[in-house]
């Protein structure tokens, strides 16, 4: 089994190295790494192509020179050659056997067409810091009292994603959910993280991430792939014993708008009603 290692970089020089070394002390070795830069003037492809070298890892290197994140990673699908694809980014640090971990639950899980898993923040000067606040119980019940049960009674799972209701899963007004098993359960999910997700390349034949002129984020581009995948009739995994660590960058904002998450759900509702029974 051949793996593709997918990393969309952007002012990444600083980063890279760190995310380059941790692949190569990889458990798992037969793996290809697809770099897709976009240039920003800080040397990123060069010092991209030296540190693969050094390291020995096959590698190709892709220039964007056009289009948003999405398109990044549409890039990279493309250039790709592996049964299985795992994308990650620029910032993160992986555990050694975290290839191996999502190779076994494709295995595992053999109608799964997307693995994801969870994601825990380094933060520059206060080290490790959950992906997700931790909480009493009580506190846990509380939050889920105010806000997930009404949510499950106004705005209910769609009728397509009820099996992923525990997970992230899509509303009867195409919003983006999450359920009560997320972070810390195995469970039916659309991909939680672009930042630690893997696809069958039989899954994703034909199927692409959402591109749009006013889309430089494309909030939930993770979950609308995984939607279009389970849509399909493959099944979608979270596992949160799969983990990366995920290093806070200053001065580079992943924040997005109305207008982008407008977008998302309109394409969200396009696509569930291509597919309404």
């Amino acid at each position: 089994m051949f793996v593709s290692v997918i990393i969309p970089t952007y002012k990444g020089a600083h980063f890279l190295p760190q995310v380059l070394k941790s692949l190569k002390a990889q458990s798992f070795k037969d793996f290809e790494v697809i770099i897709i830069v976009k240039p920003s003037g800080d040397e990123t492809e060069g010092i991209a192509r030296k540190i693969c070298k050094q390291f020995d890892l096959q590698h190709r290197i892709l220039i964007q020179t056009e289009g948003h994140f999405t398109r990044a990673l549409n890039m990279g699908i493309k250039g790709s050659k592996g049964d299985i694809l795992l994308f990650t980014d620029d910032d993160v640090i992986l555990p050694k056997n975290w290839v191996k971990s999502h190779i076994y639950n494709h295995i595992r899980f053999m109608k799964s067409g997307a693995i994801s898993g969870q994601y825990i923040n380094i933060a520059p000067t206060s080290g490790l810091v959950s992906s997700f606040k931790k909480e009493s119980l009580s506190s846990k019940v509380s939050r889920g009292l105010r806000w997930r049960l009404p949510l499950l009674m106004i705005d209910k799972p769609h009728p397509l994603f009820k099996k992923y209701r525990l997970g992230i899963y899509i509303t009867q007004s195409f919003r983006v959910a999450k359920g009560f098993y997320i972070p810390h359960k195995l469970c039916f999910s659309l991909p939680c993280r672009g930042v630690n997700m893997s696809f069958k390349r039989d899954a994703i034949k034909n199927i692409f991430f959402p591109e749009h002129p006013l889309l430089k984020i494309a909030p939930y581009n993770e979950q609308y792939l995984g939607a279009r995948i389970v849509l399909e009739g493959w099944e979608s995994i979270y596992d949160p014993q799969i983990v990366v660590y995920h290093r806070v960058r200053q001065g580079l904002s992943a924040s997005t708008n109305n207008i982008e998450r407008r977008i998302m759900s309109k394409l969200f509702e396009a696509l569930l009603k291509e597919y309404q029974l």
